[in-house]
């Protein structure tokens, strides 16, 4: 039973952690806002500058609203340790 209080208590503070879009990278390569429809890639914003930043991109599911795209991201990027909070846009 507190197995089960401990992981709910984890998936609880995990829907508070608050993330923070970068966008200005994707602003600047493509002279636009993102918005529509696509193949969204976002990558944790420590990960960013490394030349080997690619290893660490996460790609949502194809075909999702650049909003769809964030959400399917940003739990993805709330399970995973050591996050930093910040996002970068990709693509």
């Amino acid at each position: 039973m507190n197995e089960q209080k401990r992981m709910a208590a984890e998936r609880a503070e995990a829907r508070l952690t608050r993330i923070e879009f970068n966008t200005r990278e994707y602003e600047f390569n493509h002279g636009a806002k993102p918005r529509g429809r696509g193949g969204w890639a976002f990558v944790d914003a420590q990960f960013a500058k490394r030349n080997d930043y690619l290893d660490f991109v996460f790609w949502a599911p194809g075909g999702l609203t650049f909003t769809e795209a964030k959400r399917v991201a940003a739990d993805h990027f709330r399970k995973t340790a050591g996050f930093s909070g910040e996002v970068v846009v990709c693509s």
